[in-house]
Protein backbone atom coordinates (compact mmCIF):
# COMPACT_ATOMS: atom_id res chain seq x y z
CA UNK A 1 0.00 0.00 0.00
CA UNK A 2 2.98 2.38 1.05
CA UNK A 3 4.63 1.75 -2.63
CA UNK A 4 0.98 2.58 -4.15
CA UNK A 5 0.34 5.47 -2.34
CA UNK A 6 4.10 6.87 -3.49
CA UNK A 7 3.07 5.99 -7.13
CA UNK A 8 -0.22 8.15 -6.66
CA UNK A 9 -1.63 4.68 -7.53
CA UNK A 10 -5.92 4.11 -7.22
CA UNK A 11 -6.42 0.92 -4.87
CA UNK A 12 -9.68 -1.01 -5.10
CA UNK A 13 -9.81 -3.40 -2.22
CA UNK A 14 -12.70 -5.96 -1.72
CA UNK A 15 -13.68 -7.88 1.32
CA UNK A 16 -16.81 -9.77 1.74
CA UNK A 17 -16.66 -9.11 5.61
CA UNK A 18 -18.03 -5.73 6.68
CA UNK A 19 -15.48 -6.17 10.42
CA UNK A 20 -12.58 -6.80 8.11
CA UNK A 21 -13.52 -3.32 6.04
CA UNK A 22 -13.75 -1.87 9.05
CA UNK A 23 -10.43 -3.02 10.40
CA UNK A 24 -8.57 -2.21 6.62
CA UNK A 25 -10.49 1.64 7.32
CA UNK A 26 -9.08 2.09 10.86
CA UNK A 27 -5.62 0.96 9.72
CA UNK A 28 -5.03 2.69 6.91
CA UNK A 29 -6.89 6.44 7.65
CA UNK A 30 -6.12 6.33 11.65
CA UNK A 31 -2.53 4.75 11.28
CA UNK A 32 -1.43 5.58 7.69
CA UNK A 33 -3.48 8.81 7.05
CA UNK A 34 -5.58 7.29 3.51
CA UNK A 35 -7.97 9.13 2.48
CA UNK A 36 -10.61 6.28 0.58
CA UNK A 37 -14.53 5.74 0.63
CA UNK A 38 -16.38 2.85 2.05
CA UNK A 39 -19.15 1.13 0.16
CA UNK A 40 -21.36 -1.57 1.63
CA UNK A 41 -24.51 -2.73 1.79
CA UNK A 42 -25.28 0.11 4.72
CA UNK A 43 -23.99 3.20 1.68
CA UNK A 44 -27.48 4.41 1.20
CA UNK A 45 -28.40 3.88 -3.01
CA UNK A 46 -29.05 7.81 -3.53
CA UNK A 47 -25.19 7.83 -2.34
CA UNK A 48 -23.31 5.43 -4.33
CA UNK A 49 -23.29 6.56 -7.53
CA UNK A 50 -21.54 9.99 -6.14
CA UNK A 51 -18.94 8.05 -4.78
CA UNK A 52 -18.00 6.38 -7.65
CA UNK A 53 -17.95 9.14 -9.82
CA UNK A 54 -15.91 11.00 -6.89
CA UNK A 55 -13.41 7.86 -7.18
CA UNK A 56 -13.09 8.05 -10.83
CA UNK A 57 -12.37 11.98 -10.84
CA UNK A 58 -8.75 12.22 -11.04
CA UNK A 59 -8.60 15.02 -8.81
CA UNK A 60 -10.87 14.00 -5.92
CA UNK A 61 -7.78 13.22 -3.51
CA UNK A 62 -9.23 9.45 -2.60
CA UNK A 63 -6.46 6.70 -2.49
CA UNK A 64 -8.71 3.59 -1.58
CA UNK A 65 -12.37 2.70 -1.75
CA UNK A 66 -12.68 -0.43 0.26
CA UNK A 67 -15.98 -2.31 -1.07
CA UNK A 68 -18.25 -4.82 -0.02
CA UNK A 69 -17.98 -7.75 -2.50
CA UNK A 70 -21.53 -8.29 -1.68
CA UNK A 71 -23.05 -4.80 -2.39
CA UNK A 72 -20.56 -3.43 -4.84
CA UNK A 73 -19.06 -6.66 -6.67
CA UNK A 74 -21.45 -6.61 -9.48
CA UNK A 75 -22.37 -3.20 -11.71
CA UNK A 76 -19.96 -0.86 -10.37
CA UNK A 77 -17.77 1.06 -12.89
CA UNK A 78 -14.20 2.43 -11.44
CA UNK A 79 -12.22 3.13 -14.18
CA UNK A 80 -9.88 5.31 -12.47
CA UNK A 81 -8.69 1.96 -10.27
CA UNK A 82 -4.94 0.62 -11.55
CA UNK A 83 -4.53 -1.60 -8.56
CA UNK A 84 -7.07 -4.25 -6.70
CA UNK A 85 -6.71 -5.94 -3.71
CA UNK A 86 -9.09 -9.03 -2.90
CA UNK A 87 -8.53 -9.91 0.88
CA UNK A 88 -11.00 -13.07 1.07
CA UNK A 89 -13.05 -14.69 -1.14
CA UNK A 90 -16.34 -16.15 -1.25
CA UNK A 91 -16.51 -20.20 -0.35
CA UNK A 92 -19.23 -22.07 -0.77
CA UNK A 93 -18.26 -26.38 -0.22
Amino acid sequence: MAESKKQGDKVLIFSRSIPTIEFIRHVLVEKRQYKLMVLTGATPQSQRQRMIDDFNDAGCGIDVFLISTIAGGIGVNLTAANRVVLVDQGWNP
